[in-house]
């Protein structure tokens, strides 16, 4: 509720603020509905600390269950992504080597031919 001099909430504001609240909210009244009324009748100053207190719980999850199913989904999802892709990698890096290797050839085809051809206009220049 606090940190060193920076405070969000008192508690002992809190607690007198939810001991008065709780005397003219009717029993069974969602958090949602308590924060709504509050915002709705504008009585935010009379309950500064309620409705900090009433955000922070409504936005907290109950449980992390959601979390964990999208985690283990993301991994399932990793694992087929690195098994899939691995062959499509593999399959990719072949070409990619057969194309260096065609590359290579012309250039030495070419550099022979270029060589030839050069030692052909010396040999008639002279």
């Amino acid at each position: 509720m606090s940190i060193g001099e920076n405070m969000d909430i008192s508690g002992v504001e809190l607690y007198d603020e939810l001991c008065l609240l709780s005397e003219i909210i009717e029993k069974g009244t969602s958090p949602l509905e308590v924060l709504q009324k509050i915002l709705s009748n504008s009585v935010g100053d009379v309950y500064s600390n309620i409705p900090i207190a009433l955000r922070i719980m409504l936005t907290l999850p109950v449980t992390t269950a959601t979390a964990e199913r999208l985690f283990s989904k993301l991994k399932l999802i990793k694992n087929y992504l690195r098994t899939t892709l691995n062959q499509e990698k593999t399959t990719n890096l072949m070409i990619l080597l057969i194309h260096l290797l065609i590359l290579s050839q012309e250039k030495i085809i070419f550099s022979i031919k270029q060589n030839n051809f050069n030692k052909g206009n010396k040999g008639s220049l002279e």
